[in-house]
């Protein structure tokens, strides 16, 4: 089951989502796109609950690291972060710890997200399930090089540790993928893989 609140969080309060979180307890889907009121007490009272695979925290700017780093009690698939301004390494980095089945990791338009390319590295070798990230305009470290290694069948190899057919193929996302000719790159690193 799903729940989608969109550009209506204006006067969310803390315990207005612990009233929700106590509701809906079997929830796997959270769409808060837009939140601008949802802030880090908001994200602590929804941490009770433990059936969430999917949230959509898109726009919501009163997020820092520290709302995010209650996220991880969840066994998430996917997070979509996009546009959250205060979110940072270290907000990235708690998930990453303990994010074991994330699968899509969606981090566009965080210019503080990824402050180098070893950032971007931590991220993908701790989400050993990770299939789909994309960077588009997050950090300086989000280059299209450091993105295009993660893609490549030796550097997911080193990074994780195991066998090529342990981990399932990365999809980057960044500007320079728009280029043709990097696409057609990218599209071959995939076949690559089993």
């Amino acid at each position: 089951s799903e729940m989608c609140i969109r550009d209506s969080l204006t006067r969310f309060t803390v315990r207005g989502i612990r009233a929700l979180a106590k509701a809906l307890r079997h929830i796997e889907s959270l769409d808060f796109t837009g939140g601008s009121a949802l802030d880090n007490d908001c994200c602590r009272a929804m941490a009770g609950l433990r059936h969430v695979r999917a949230v959509r925290l898109a726009h919501c700017n009163a997020l820092t690291d520290d709302g995010v780093a209650c996220l991880p009690n969840w066994r998430l698939r996917e997070l979509d972060l996009s546009g959250v301004a205060y979110l940072s390494d270290a907000g990235l980095r708690a998930i990453a710890e303990v994010s074991l089945d994330l699968e899509k990791l969606v981090v566009r338009d965080c210019p503080n997200a990824f402050p180098n390319e070893a950032a971007v590295y931590a991220v993908a070798d701790s989400c050993k399930r990770l299939r789909h990230l994309d960077a588009t305009r997050s950090g300086p470290g989000a280059t299209a090089a450091a993105l295009t290694a993660l893609a490549a069948p030796p550097c997911r190899q080193d990074l994780r540790g195991c066998p090529k057919s342990a981990y399932p193929p990365l999809e980057v996302v960044h500007p320079a993928a728009e280029d043709p000719s990097v696409h057609r790159y990218l599209a071959s690193l995939v076949r690559l893989l089993p």
